[in-house]
């Protein structure tokens, strides 16, 4: 169990039109589960974000202690995207698909990005041998 906490102390925030979401708000949420309860429209999500630093606060301040982790309600992902596109490994993994087929050729290595040379990283099987299949064989595996 994490020793994590979060405090707010005097938090306000308005919208630019100067409409209050909240004033001078202020509580501790320590460790453990905590739930977030309150009609639609109250600024649940709002508050998330001024914890999570999304927004900065008009007033007061936000303290967090420990590793905070926060998932938007709507994610910014475009239309038909992969996962592995989004990841931004794509690459590889049509170099490990094309290798896996019995296609090893240069044009499937990935280029790093910085020097465009090829880099690869073999991975060893239990035998210590670094063939496709034990390439493909790690694929799998993840």
């Amino acid at each position: 169990m994490s020793n994590a906490s979060i405090i707010c102390s005097n938090l306000s925030f308005s919208w630019p039109d100067d409409t209050p979401v909240f004033s001078d708000l202020s509580f501790t949420v320590g460790a453990g589960r905590t739930g977030l309860v309150a009609p639609n429209g109250a600024g649940k999500s709002t508050l998330l974000k001024l914890i999570a630093g999304e927004y900065r606060p008009g007033g007061g301040g936000v303290s967090v202690n420990g590793v905070l982790g926060y998932l938007p309600q709507s994610l910014p992902l475009v239309g038909d995207l992969t996962v592995a596109e989004v990841l931004g490994i794509a690459p590889v993994i049509a170099a490990l698909d094309a290798i896996e087929s019995g296609d090893a050729s240069e044009e499937h290595l990935p280029r790093s990005a910085t020097t465009g040379t090829s880099r690869s990283a073999p991975v060893p099987s239990s035998t210590g041998s670094t063939s496709a299949t034990s390439r493909s064989t790690a694929r799998r595996a993840r």
